[in-house]
């Protein structure tokens, strides 16, 4: 049986040009143990030295910022009997990329590593000494396999060998969020924008159909932008809705990367809604002001009998789509005095005022006051 040592940085994949670096052949020895191979042994020095090295290889990539690895045991198995075949064999790239195909271990992407020494430390400071090991080590990989074998040379070490795989990430292609993260809060958010809505339809009854919302929700899950792509065409509404909005938290997105949600929403008003017309304050004082000469009337007449009459008379009103009164009611009345009240509203019910805005009836109150 013969025994070499590979100082090998190599990186392979699918479709790479691969290129071996390899150290002077040493001399054969006996053996003391196996990691791996026909005798199926285990050498338990070999194994914790692949654990020391995992932990060496971590604390490089805390400190460039990368997730840690574990070892995943089927990987390590493949990778121990790589490390026997490249020390008792010699390193055959293309056979080692065959049997790792013909294991199934992993379909995308994925790197070897070779390299040797007794004490973990500094196997991996060698590693990350080079350019290409060192962009492996650190790389965005998911998995690792680690496998040492002894070789009881006049020197003794151990062939190392590494192989980190990169499985495909289940969210490429897809947003940072899924439906139902941000489903709830977009409905509880409708909710909330509903009051802004009622609120709008006082001053513009006929409000109604689709908005679209654009969300950009950061890193934090904060939103960090938002705007109208489609408005109802109130201010107030669209003010008070994107408000609601900018205050919405949602679960931090998948990596950190931004989220954009354009959110359809629909308003109309609620079962049960009467529309309420509207005229303007000067429309109202203008069709009172055409009778203040028949109200004078009534209320000279009255100062004859009584002449310390004096007070005011709050009337309220509803007014139909056309214009006209309905009906004309009095709410408060500091003159008390019935002959005049009834002349007062047998005049009021001929008033006409201009057709209400939204083509709708409404309610109205009206002051009015007497002097002597």
């Amino acid at each position: 049986m013969r025994y070499q040592i590979f100082t090998i940085f190599l990186v392979i994949t699918i479709t790479a040009t691969n290129a071996i670096l390899a150290a002077p052949r040493p001399k054969p020895g006996g053996l003391s143990g196996f990691t791996s191979g026909s005798l199926g042994k285990i050498d338990p020095k070999a194994a914790a030295l692949e654990v020391q090295i995992l932990k060496a290889i971590n604390q490089a990539r805390q400190k460039a910022q990368q997730q840690n690895l574990s070892l995943d045991e089927q990987l390590r198995q493949f990778i121990r009997n790589e490390a026997e075949i490249a020390a008792t064999d010699g390193v055959d790239i293309n056979a080692a990329i065959v049997r790792f195909k013909l294991k199934g271990l992993a379909t995308d992407y994925y790197r070897l590593q070779y390299g040797f020494g007794t004490k973990a430390s500094l196997i991996v400071e060698q590693l990350l000494a080079q350019a290409q090991s060192k962009e492996i080590l650190l790389g965005d990989f998911t998995r690792v396999g680690i496998g040492a074998f002894w070789v009881p040379i006049d020197k003794p070490t151990f062939q190392v060998a590494l192989i980190f795989v990169l499985d495909p990430d289940p969210h490429d292609g897809q947003p940072g969020l899924s439906p139902s993260q941000t489903d709830p809060i977009v409905a509880q958010a409708q909710e909330t924008i509903r009051s802004c809505y009622d609120a709008a339809l006082e001053d513009m009854p006929d409000l109604k159909g689709d908005l679209l919302l654009q969300i950009v929700i950061g890193p934090q899950g904060t939103v960090i932008n938002s705007k109208m792509l489609k408005s109802l065409g109130n201010r107030g509404f669209d003010a008070c809705a994107l408000a609601v909005v900018n205050r919405l938290k949602f679960p931090v997105p998948y990596k950190n990367k931004s989220v954009t949600l354009n959110q359809p929403m629909h308003f109309t008003p609620s079962v049960g809604y009467e529309k309420v017309g509207k005229l303007t304050n000067s429309q109202i004082n203008g069709s009172f002001a055409i009778a203040n000469n028949d109200f004078r009337a009534c209320y000279d007449r009255r100062l004859k009998e009584k002449p310390d009459l004096a007070g005011f008379i709050i009337v309220k009103l509803n007014i139909e789509a056309d214009g006209s009164v309905a009906k004309a009611n009095v709410e408060e009345d500091t003159l008390a005095d019935a002959e005049f009240t009834a002349c007062l509203l047998k005049r009021i019910e001929t008033l006409h005022f201009p057709r209400p805005e939204f083509k709708a009836g409404l309610e109205i109150s009206y002051r009015l006051d007497f002097r002597p």
